[in-house]
């Protein structure tokens, strides 16, 4: 990442799991509540927001003119991919239901 973006997101301490994550689409930015980290929005039936941190993946559900519909957590552990695939499948499962 660069300074600016570690300045202002955090820096993220795993490169494999940020790596992964710039492939799948995923930016360095604000999620719907303003939470900072790798954010990715899929649209269907509903936005549903993918904001990952360093320890959690975050979804949040919106109708596409906003407001609320649902949310979920999924933690891993920090710096292990393994962990981290494991949360990220699940979060895909669950979106799938709005998407």
């Amino acid at each position: 990442m660069s300074y600016i973006n570690d300045a202002l997101f955090g820096k993220q301490s795993n490169e494999e799991i940020t790596s992964f994550l710039k492939e799948e689409g995923f930016r360095a930015r604000s999620g719907p509540q303003g939470e900072k980290g790798m954010v990715y929005v899929a649209y269907g039936n509903y936005a549903v927001w993918f904001t990952i941190t360093d320890n959690n993946i975050r979804l949040y559900v919106e109708y596409d003119c906003g407001g609320h519909v649902s949310d979920m957590d999924y933690d891993f552990e920090e710096d292990n991919f393994d962990s981290f695939m494991d949360a990220y499948k699940s979060a895909i499962e669950w979106s799938k239901y709005y998407i």
